[in-house]
């Protein structure tokens, strides 16, 4: 994660998840009330889905039990993830960036209190 090429977060409880996913224009800010992350795709592809179908070893996520995988131009990016606690509805903000790639977490990142 720290390295900027994936985020995980604790949910909270296992289950099925509903998400919306917006990308932000490069003058639009982020709404700043969830986690936040700086990541990178060479390939133009974000997966959003369970972590455990996040393969590795240059084997991409699967989308055969859920999740999207979803073509985006390729570059660094600020993502935001917020959760709506009651409803376990997700909110994952996607927005261009020329920083680098990269984070600071010292522990797995949660969306719950």
């Amino acid at each position: 994660m720290n390295a900027g090429t994936v985020i995980f977060a604790r949910l909270g409880c296992d289950g099925g998840y509903s998400f919306d996913i917006y990308r932000l224009k490069h003058d639009e800010q982020l709404p700043a009330v969830g986690l936040r992350a700086k990541v990178r795709t060479k390939m133009g592809s974000f997966y959003v889905g369970a972590g455990e179908q996040v393969i590795g070893e240059d084997i991409g996520p699967s989308t055969q039990y859920g999740g999207l995988l979803f073509a985006i131009p390729a570059g660094n990016y600020e993502v935001e993830i917020q959760l709506e606690e009651a409803s376990g509805h997700l909110k994952v903000y996607f927005k261009k960036t020329d920083e680098e790639a990269g984070n600071d977490f010292t522990d797995s990142p949660a969306l719950f209190v």
